[in-house]
């Protein structure tokens, strides 16, 4: 079997659906995702407004998250403390 090779420009504002996982005046946006036909990967656009924050994140492989502008904070339940983010920093959760 041959999978099908498609290059496809997506929008990442308003006609993206709404994720319940932001806790705030903040929200989070599905860009890619199985609804649209993905099949290995998924993107999200979460947009944080101060004194936001989103619900505990777990996946069951791994996670890539990018900071665009602003500053913040993230931890992980199973260890102490937090760790700072600001503009341009990346992180990865390997599970």
């Amino acid at each position: 079997m041959t999978a099908k090779k498609e290059v496809r420009i997506v929008d990442s504002g308003d006609s993206c659906p709404k994720l319940p996982i932001v806790r705030g005046r903040g929200v989070a946006r599905a860009v890619i995702w199985p609804g649209i036909g993905a099949k290995e990967r998924a993107m999200h656009r979460i947009s944080l407004q101060p004194g936001d924050r989103t619900v505990v994140l777990r996946y069951p492989m791994e996670a890539v998250y990018y900071v665009i502008s602003g500053s913040g904070a993230v931890a992980d339940p199973a260890v102490p403390g937090l760790q700072s983010v600001v503009s341009g920093s990346s992180g990865s959760v390997i599970r």
